[in-house]
């Protein structure tokens, strides 16, 4: 089981017993060690493909997209991150829209999405997405939902 959860820095940290991974605007940690440059990593049972606006991070099964530009993704990230489990958005200031977030969520199709508290949404796309407020959310593949998609503010 991953805990997701959000820093006091504002980071998305995903974590089991075992390992911790740092997610910030571009930046990809594990520990000391950093992914940001786009290639294929793998450490700790812990599977991570960069490209240029995301990344894929495979852990315990789970597909786990972390996009942190809102441009068009890339024919490769397009048909190496789709359909995944869980997409946590990094806005990196962006106000995300309809129109800036929604090829994005088109094109990924996840399960579940994750925002962190403090993501500048219009209004009304945030109340389309019915956002379920927590500070900590376990992601396991039990707990995928089996229709529709599920939507978390990590606070």
């Amino acid at each position: 089981m991953i805990s997701t959860r959000l820093t006091k820095e504002g980071a998305i940290e995903l974590s089991d017993k075992k390992s911790a991974l740092v997610l910030k605007a571009d930046q990809i940690t594990l520990g000391e060690q950093g992914f940001n440059e786009p290639g294929e990593y793998e450490t700790n049972g812990i599977e991570i493909i960069r490209g240029t606006n995301g990344a894929l991070i495979v852990w315990e099964r789970l597909q786990i997209v972390y996009v942190f530009s809102l441009e068009k993704p890339t024919v490769f990230e397009e048909s190496q991150f789709s359909s995944c489990d869980v997409l946590c958005f990094y806005a990196n200031g962006t106000e995300l829209n309809k129109n800036n977030a929604m090829p994005v969520l088109d094109s990924y199709d996840p399960k579940v999405l994750i925002l962190p508290a403090g993501t500048h949404a219009e209004a009304s796309f945030k109340t389309s997405l019915k956002l379920i407020e927590t500070n900590n959310l376990k992601l396991s593949e039990q707990t995928m939902p089996v229709e529709g998609r599920d939507g978390y503010l990590l606070s």
